[in-house]
């Protein structure tokens, strides 16, 4: 297992291209349990399946498990691409690949996913959580229809900002529903007795129906 571990580690990131941005192993960087080359690690902030974050004086450093070395890459890929800079979103400042971890710098961040849940009823309207029951519903009686769902209040605010264009749709569904369902409702016509004779419901209804030989 340390063999293989060490051919991880060491020789693959240097002979990998796909893994070019993890640097080489450093031998010379000072790692405690408080302490990672230039950081003091304060305490942890969360671990997660492949990865712990720390809480350090100046930034957030985050530990990597040996098992997620393209994982790793991936990830300082992605923080790194300055196409993804943005205020909201974290970015490496610093990568330290030592022999047992390969740190990650980033800056601290703010609350995360579940304390902003821990603080909040939901995420979206109460509107839309009702609509999103509703559309679930195992009972197809119950669920409501397309049409149910476009004239559904959590769209008042897309209509009043699109009002032309939502009025557009909503006698164009209607008109459709309409005409469903006077074609639903239309009398079989007669069959022959050459022929078979099929009526299939359209918008518009055939004037005649469709014969097909037997």
């Amino acid at each position: 297992l340390e063999a293989n571990q060490r051919i991880l580690w060491e020789y693959l990131p240097q002979h990998d291209s796909s893994l070019s941005l993890i640097p080489p192993l450093a031998h010379d960087v000072m790692e405690s349990v408080t302490i990672v080359g230039d950081y003091t690690i304060h305490g942890t902030l969360g671990e997660g399946q492949y990865a712990a974050v720390y809480a350090c004086s100046r930034n957030a450093s985050k530990l990597n498990d040996i098992t997620a070395l393209v994982r790793v890459h991936s990830e300082i890929s992605a923080l790194s691409d300055p196409a993804l800079r943005h205020p909201s979103l974290l970015s490496v400042k610093h990568v330290i690949h030592t022999s047992k971890f390969i740190y990650l710098v980033t800056e601290r961040g703010g609350k995360d996913l579940f304390d902003f849940f821990a603080v909040a009823d939901a995420a979206y309207s109460a509107h839309a959580k009702a609509l999103l029951q509703a559309m679930l519903t195992e009972d197809a009686e119950n669920r409501p229809t397309i049409y149910d769902v476009a004239e559904h209040p959590w769209f008042d605010g897309h209509r009043r900002r699109h009002s032309a264009r939502h009025k557009d749709r909503l006698v164009k569904a209607a008109s459709s529903k309409g005409d469903m369902a006077a074609a639903v409702h239309s009398p079989t016509r007669p069959t022959s007795a050459e022929h078979v004779s099929v009526t299939l419901p359209s918008i518009k209804g055939p004037d005649k129906p469709h014969h097909y030989p037997r």
